[in-house]
């Protein structure tokens, strides 16, 4: 290595093994290397080797073994610009799922937020959608990004792949019961006047299963991603405590009685 990961100080005889009672008394720091390593933006070792058809250097992509699919997967490098050096907070997860009221929660606590009000509160969503319509155009738009460092910005998990990989994200996945969410669903439909047996819910259960499935699998897979991952009901019935999970979550600048005010336990109008 070409600097350490770690250093020692407080400890005389730093030459000889050091005790219990050495350890005792030292005190240890990351270096900035150390830092780099465990954030995934240099290998833990210098590496010039061609493994097959790739070339494993340090530089490019990182290489990592996946133990419970048993395979290599690729990591992206996580850039070290400009742009990494705030997090965009993204709130995500089913349709229905609950995603704007961890939104009010988020405002709440003193976040700003990532909206163009274009559509507003209605009898679905009293407490308002908290949407920002450029989400839904990712592959073509992302010149809005940079804007939405250190801002709260909803994106359901359908649209979270296209992404870039030059930013780090935090992402508060919300879960909700699939029954509770195909009743939130139909009741939206029955209130707009349109069919809600196009689609058995069978079929729309099975599709969002197997999505959420692939979605989760495909966020362990990426470096630049950070998740936590909350439950609706929980949150209802625990506001405070699941406030102070995001808040420390998120680095633990929230006001996290604020967010624990906003939560309407009477909107959890389709249990299961």
């Amino acid at each position: 290595l070409k600097a350490p990961l770690v250093t020692i100080s407080g400890v005389n005889e730093i030459d000889r093994a050091l005790s219990n009672e050495d350890f005792f008394y030292s005190f240890f720091k990351v270096t900035e290397k150390g830092k780099a390593v465990l954030n995934g933006e240099e290998e833990l070792q210098e590496i010039d080797l061609w493994l097959g058809g790739v070339h494993l250097n340090g530089e490019t992509d990182l290489w990592r073994w996946d133990e419970q699919n048993q395979r290599l997967v690729k990591k992206a490098r996580i850039l070290s610009m400009t742009n990494m050096e705030k997090f965009i907070t993204i709130v995500s997860g089913l349709p229905r799922s609950g995603t704007s009221m961890l939104m009010k929660m988020l405002e709440a606590g003193g976040m700003e937020i990532l909206t163009d009000n274009l559509r507003t509160a209605d009898e679905d969503n009293p407490k308002g959608y908290y949407e920002f319509e450029a989400v839904k155009q990712l592959d073509e738009h992302q010149e809005w990004l940079p804007d939405a460092q250190g801002k709260v910005v909803k994106i359901i998990s359908q649209l979270l792949k296209p992404l870039p990989q030059d930013y780090k994200y935090k992402v508060i996945f919300m879960r909700r019961k699939m029954a509770e969410i195909l009743a939130s669903q139909n009741q939206m439909l029955i209130r707009r006047g349109e069919a809600t047996d196009a689609v058995s819910d069978e079929t729309i259960a099975g599709l969002f299963q197997k999505h959420l499935t692939q979605i989760e699998a495909w966020l362990t897979e990426q470096a630049n991603f950070e998740v936590f991952y909350i439950h609706y009901s929980e949150t209802l019935v625990k506001p405070a405590e699941t406030a102070e999970q995001i808040n420390e979550f998120l680095g633990g600048s929230l006001d996290t009685e604020k967010m624990n005010s906003v939560v309407d336990k009477s909107l959890h109008r389709q249990r299961s």
